[in-house]
């Protein structure tokens, strides 16, 4: 397991829900986050970079 798998499953203890933001062309980072049971949500447009980005979700399985 690898650090930042670690770190999330640190945060995902003390939390029932997540959300982020994750761009789209980010490939390596969206692969990470689907990998740890992220669902995405919305795909949207980011008024700063004008690049565009998933907004995604994980909930803590009951």
């Amino acid at each position: 397991m690898g650090l930042g798998t670690e770190l999330l499953n640190e945060v995902k203890k003390s939390h029932n829900h997540l959300q982020l933001s994750v761009y789209i062309k980010n490939r390596t980072a969206f692969r990470f986050y689907r990998k740890n049971n992220f669902a995405v949500q919305t795909r949207d447009l980011d008024r700063d970079t004008k690049g565009f980005e998933y907004q995604m979700t994980w909930h803590q399985k009951k």
